[in-house]
């Protein structure tokens, strides 16, 4: 896509992706999953797919809202809930600062990040998914934010895993990766029970642990 116009809504970020995965393979079940403002990429995906007559095997976000990205509380709230764990208050005011001073800086990645948010902003939370959502939800928090789960119920069906670790770190915390591997593999099994003509075609076949997994 080098020197291609940015895709500026997250309906043609999702075209293009669909494009890619129908291209390496065509025949699904697929598995999706995002996290921060891939959730609502993987979101389109599946919806696009769906669309297509593909069969979505799962539908997974890692502790992202429905937003695709987080609402942070009002300030005087971080502090208190920064005195309620003991943070350093300073480091949460300059932190402050600095992301207000890289905002008017400008550069390329921070023109390509506008591009990305103004995409996942301008989404909304009213685009229904025909299936269940897995979400995973890490137990401790990085920032004083809302619980993640909430508000993904209206888009469909939804079942929650609370898994050890914060939003980055749930990715190499074992008893989280241990979880996450066992649910994955059930739904697996189960779209594969459902379908079991998928796995008559060698050449067609969607494999486990191939190419069905894409994460974004």
């Amino acid at each position: 896509m080098a020197g291609a116009p940015l895709l500026a809504t997250v309906q043609d970020i999702a075209e293009y992706f669909v494009r890619e995965i129908l291209s390496q393979q065509p025949i699904g079940p697929y598995f999706l999953a995002g996290q921060c403002e891939g959730s609502v990429v993987a979101l389109e995906i599946a919806r696009q797919l769906q669309r297509k007559g593909h069969e979505i095997g799962a539908l997974i976000q890692f502790d992202t809202p429905v937003t695709g990205y987080f609402q942070k509380l009002p300030l005087h709230k971080r502090i208190s809930w920064a005195l309620a764990r003991r943070k350093n208050i300073f480091t949460l005011i300059i932190n402050k600062v600095s992301r207000i001073l890289a905002a008017h800086t400008p550069s390329i990645e921070n023109y390509i990040w506008n591009v990305i948010w103004s995409a996942v902003r301008a989404y909304g939370t009213d685009k229904m998914f025909e299936g269940e959502i897995i979400i995973f939800r890490a137990e401790q928090l990085l920032w004083p934010v809302e619980d993640v789960a909430v508000g993904w119920d209206r888009l469909g069906a939804v079942k929650i895993y609370n898994v050890p670790g914060d939003h980055v770190r749930l990715f190499v915390d074992p008893t989280a990766q241990d979880t996450i591997r066992h649910v994955l593999e059930d739904t697996q099994q189960a779209s594969y029970r459902k379908r079991p003509e998928v796995l008559k075609t060698p050449d067609q076949r969607c494999i486990p642990d191939e190419s069905c997994f894409c994460r974004f």
